[in-house]
Protein backbone atom coordinates (compact mmCIF):
# COMPACT_ATOMS: atom_id res chain seq x y z
CA UNK A 1 0.00 0.00 0.00
CA UNK A 2 3.10 2.20 0.78
CA UNK A 3 4.43 1.59 -2.40
CA UNK A 4 1.76 2.45 -4.50
CA UNK A 5 1.46 5.44 -2.54
CA UNK A 6 5.25 6.27 -3.06
CA UNK A 7 4.52 5.59 -6.95
CA UNK A 8 1.52 8.05 -7.33
CA UNK A 9 3.37 10.85 -5.50
CA UNK A 10 6.35 9.78 -7.88
CA UNK A 11 4.18 9.62 -10.81
CA UNK A 12 2.86 13.33 -10.01
CA UNK A 13 5.87 14.82 -9.35
CA UNK A 14 7.42 13.58 -12.42
CA UNK A 15 3.64 14.80 -14.49
CA UNK A 16 3.91 18.39 -11.96
CA UNK A 17 7.98 19.01 -13.27
CA UNK A 18 7.04 18.11 -16.77
CA UNK A 19 4.46 20.42 -16.96
CA UNK A 20 6.80 23.29 -14.94
CA UNK A 21 9.60 22.54 -17.83
CA UNK A 22 7.05 23.07 -20.20
CA UNK A 23 5.59 26.43 -18.97
CA UNK A 24 9.24 27.59 -18.13
CA UNK A 25 10.54 27.22 -22.17
CA UNK A 26 7.29 28.64 -23.38
CA UNK A 27 7.49 31.86 -21.34
CA UNK A 28 11.50 31.29 -22.69
CA UNK A 29 9.90 31.59 -25.98
CA UNK A 30 7.95 34.61 -25.12
CA UNK A 31 10.72 36.70 -23.87
CA UNK A 32 12.77 35.82 -26.52
CA UNK A 33 10.17 37.14 -28.81
CA UNK A 34 9.83 40.12 -26.52
CA UNK A 35 13.82 41.08 -26.72
CA UNK A 36 14.12 40.36 -30.60
CA UNK A 37 10.95 42.97 -31.19
CA UNK A 38 12.83 45.38 -28.43
CA UNK A 39 15.86 44.86 -30.49
CA UNK A 40 14.50 45.34 -33.85
CA UNK A 41 12.49 48.58 -32.16
CA UNK A 42 15.78 50.29 -30.67
CA UNK A 43 17.40 49.50 -34.26
CA UNK A 44 14.86 51.61 -36.21
CA UNK A 45 14.78 54.71 -34.03
CA UNK A 46 18.62 54.69 -33.85
CA UNK A 47 18.42 54.75 -38.03
CA UNK A 48 15.47 56.77 -38.24
CA UNK A 49 17.31 59.64 -36.03
CA UNK A 50 19.72 59.40 -37.98
CA UNK A 51 18.01 59.66 -41.27
CA UNK A 52 16.12 62.47 -40.17
CA UNK A 53 19.60 64.06 -38.91
CA UNK A 54 20.48 63.76 -42.08
CA UNK A 55 17.12 65.47 -43.59
CA UNK A 56 17.30 68.14 -41.17
CA UNK A 57 21.09 69.46 -42.74
CA UNK A 58 19.86 68.90 -46.43
CA UNK A 59 16.77 70.41 -45.78
CA UNK A 60 17.55 73.75 -48.09
CA UNK A 61 19.48 71.24 -50.34
CA UNK A 62 17.30 68.00 -50.70
CA UNK A 63 15.35 69.40 -53.60
CA UNK A 64 17.50 72.30 -55.09
CA UNK A 65 19.90 69.85 -56.65
CA UNK A 66 17.31 67.83 -58.10
CA UNK A 67 17.64 68.39 -62.15
CA UNK A 68 15.44 70.41 -64.01
CA UNK A 69 15.94 68.87 -67.57
CA UNK A 70 12.51 67.30 -67.41
CA UNK A 71 8.48 67.88 -67.23
CA UNK A 72 7.66 66.70 -63.92
CA UNK A 73 6.01 69.12 -61.53
CA UNK A 74 5.93 67.23 -58.13
CA UNK A 75 8.91 64.60 -56.93
CA UNK A 76 9.36 62.26 -54.98
CA UNK A 77 13.24 61.84 -52.99
CA UNK A 78 14.04 58.72 -50.53
CA UNK A 79 16.18 58.50 -48.26
CA UNK A 80 17.31 55.18 -46.96
CA UNK A 81 19.50 53.74 -44.19
CA UNK A 82 22.30 51.40 -44.70
CA UNK A 83 21.99 47.52 -44.38
CA UNK A 84 20.46 44.35 -46.36
CA UNK A 85 17.62 44.15 -44.17
CA UNK A 86 15.36 45.66 -42.17
CA UNK A 87 16.13 48.61 -43.74
CA UNK A 88 14.43 52.07 -42.67
CA UNK A 89 12.91 54.03 -45.47
CA UNK A 90 11.80 57.90 -45.38
CA UNK A 91 10.58 60.22 -48.45
CA UNK A 92 10.05 64.01 -49.07
CA UNK A 93 8.16 65.52 -51.74
CA UNK A 94 9.56 68.46 -54.18
CA UNK A 95 7.23 70.84 -56.27
CA UNK A 96 8.81 72.60 -58.78
CA UNK A 97 8.19 76.28 -59.18
CA UNK A 98 7.97 77.65 -63.01
CA UNK A 99 8.50 81.33 -64.27
CA UNK A 100 6.81 80.42 -66.96
CA UNK A 101 2.92 79.16 -66.64
CA UNK A 102 3.51 77.87 -70.26
CA UNK A 103 5.83 77.72 -73.14
CA UNK A 104 5.33 79.87 -75.75
CA UNK A 105 4.80 78.95 -78.62
CA UNK A 106 5.31 81.86 -81.25
CA UNK A 107 8.09 84.40 -81.61
CA UNK A 108 6.32 87.38 -80.95
CA UNK A 109 3.73 87.50 -77.92
CA UNK A 110 2.34 91.06 -77.90
CA UNK A 111 0.80 92.20 -74.83
CA UNK A 112 0.50 88.63 -73.27
CA UNK A 113 3.12 89.31 -70.52
CA UNK A 114 0.72 88.46 -67.71
CA UNK A 115 -0.71 85.30 -69.98
CA UNK A 116 2.84 83.57 -69.64
CA UNK A 117 4.25 85.32 -66.33
CA UNK A 118 2.69 85.82 -62.95
CA UNK A 119 3.65 89.14 -60.99
CA UNK A 120 4.31 86.48 -57.79
CA UNK A 121 6.85 84.12 -59.56
CA UNK A 122 8.57 87.01 -61.40
CA UNK A 123 10.02 88.57 -58.35
CA UNK A 124 11.00 84.91 -57.40
CA UNK A 125 13.06 84.94 -60.77
CA UNK A 126 14.03 88.76 -61.41
CA UNK A 127 17.64 88.39 -59.77
CA UNK A 128 18.63 86.11 -62.40
CA UNK A 129 16.91 88.39 -65.70
CA UNK A 130 19.50 90.22 -67.83
CA UNK A 131 18.83 93.19 -67.49
CA UNK A 132 19.11 95.27 -70.91
CA UNK A 133 19.25 99.17 -70.67
CA UNK A 134 19.25 100.74 -74.62
CA UNK A 135 21.64 98.27 -76.41
CA UNK A 136 21.00 94.20 -76.92
CA UNK A 137 24.22 93.06 -78.49
CA UNK A 138 24.98 89.52 -80.40
CA UNK A 139 25.28 87.17 -77.84
CA UNK A 140 25.70 83.28 -78.28
CA UNK A 141 24.67 82.21 -74.32
CA UNK A 142 21.17 81.30 -73.80
CA UNK A 143 19.52 84.11 -71.75
CA UNK A 144 16.15 85.34 -70.47
CA UNK A 145 16.07 89.12 -70.63
CA UNK A 146 14.26 92.14 -68.77
CA UNK A 147 13.33 95.24 -70.58
CA UNK A 148 11.77 97.87 -69.09
CA UNK A 149 12.74 101.16 -71.58
CA UNK A 150 10.18 101.64 -74.59
CA UNK A 151 12.97 101.31 -77.37
CA UNK A 152 15.58 98.39 -77.74
CA UNK A 153 18.27 98.39 -80.51
CA UNK A 154 19.22 95.06 -81.57
CA UNK A 155 22.82 94.60 -82.47
CA UNK A 156 23.55 90.72 -84.13
CA UNK A 157 21.85 87.90 -83.70
CA UNK A 158 20.68 86.43 -80.09
CA UNK A 159 19.46 83.33 -78.70
CA UNK A 160 16.70 83.78 -75.79
CA UNK A 161 13.51 85.23 -74.52
CA UNK A 162 12.92 89.05 -74.51
CA UNK A 163 10.21 90.23 -71.46
CA UNK A 164 9.32 93.79 -72.08
CA UNK A 165 6.96 95.17 -68.79
CA UNK A 166 5.11 97.72 -71.62
CA UNK A 167 5.31 99.01 -75.16
CA UNK A 168 8.55 97.50 -76.92
CA UNK A 169 10.04 98.82 -80.57
CA UNK A 170 13.27 97.22 -82.23
CA UNK A 171 15.52 98.70 -83.63
CA UNK A 172 18.79 98.62 -85.50
CA UNK A 173 19.79 95.48 -87.66
CA UNK A 174 19.68 92.03 -85.97
CA UNK A 175 17.56 88.29 -85.35
CA UNK A 176 16.00 87.06 -81.88
CA UNK A 177 15.79 83.68 -81.64
CA UNK A 178 13.63 82.19 -79.28
CA UNK A 179 10.07 84.67 -78.46
CA UNK A 180 9.47 88.25 -77.71
CA UNK A 181 6.81 88.66 -74.98
CA UNK A 182 5.86 91.92 -74.26
CA UNK A 183 3.24 93.58 -71.17
CA UNK A 184 1.98 95.95 -74.15
CA UNK A 185 2.40 96.83 -78.09
CA UNK A 186 5.42 95.20 -79.95
CA UNK A 187 6.39 97.10 -83.12
CA UNK A 188 9.89 95.89 -85.14
CA UNK A 189 11.71 98.26 -87.14
CA UNK A 190 12.95 97.05 -90.73
CA UNK A 191 16.13 95.19 -90.17
CA UNK A 192 14.73 93.13 -86.80
CA UNK A 193 13.61 90.13 -87.24
CA UNK A 194 12.22 87.78 -84.54
CA UNK A 195 12.30 83.84 -85.27
CA UNK A 196 10.31 81.62 -82.75
CA UNK A 197 13.49 78.46 -81.55
CA UNK A 198 11.74 75.92 -79.89
CA UNK A 199 14.78 74.69 -78.53
CA UNK A 200 15.95 77.59 -77.24
CA UNK A 201 12.13 78.47 -75.45
CA UNK A 202 11.79 74.85 -74.21
CA UNK A 203 15.49 75.16 -71.97
CA UNK A 204 14.83 78.56 -70.95
CA UNK A 205 11.68 77.46 -69.91
CA UNK A 206 12.82 74.51 -67.99
CA UNK A 207 15.89 76.38 -66.82
CA UNK A 208 14.17 79.16 -64.92
CA UNK A 209 12.33 76.57 -62.22
CA UNK A 210 13.52 76.03 -59.13
CA UNK A 211 12.48 72.59 -57.17
CA UNK A 212 11.58 73.21 -53.70
CA UNK A 213 10.52 71.37 -50.58
CA UNK A 214 6.84 70.86 -50.20
CA UNK A 215 5.84 71.45 -46.23
CA UNK A 216 4.80 69.04 -43.72
CA UNK A 217 5.74 66.32 -46.71
CA UNK A 218 7.98 64.19 -44.08
CA UNK A 219 6.82 60.37 -44.91
CA UNK A 220 7.98 56.99 -42.71
CA UNK A 221 7.58 54.46 -45.61
CA UNK A 222 9.05 51.98 -43.15
CA UNK A 223 6.05 52.40 -41.19
CA UNK A 224 3.77 52.15 -44.11
CA UNK A 225 5.42 49.08 -45.02
CA UNK A 226 5.13 47.46 -41.15
CA UNK A 227 1.23 48.08 -41.37
CA UNK A 228 0.48 46.96 -44.80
Amino acid sequence: MIMKKGMVTLTALILLSGLLALILLFDEQIFAFFRAQMSQRKYYVEQGLALQKISQQQQKHICQNLPLNGAEKVKQVFFESNGAEDKVAYSVWCKRAELFKKSPTKGMNENMLRDFISSEKQADFQPHFVKVDTTLTAQKTLQVYWITQNQLEVKGNVSGILLAEGDLTLTGKGRISGAVITGGSLKLEEGVTVAYGKAVVTKLVQEYSQWRLVDKSWSDLSAQDQSE
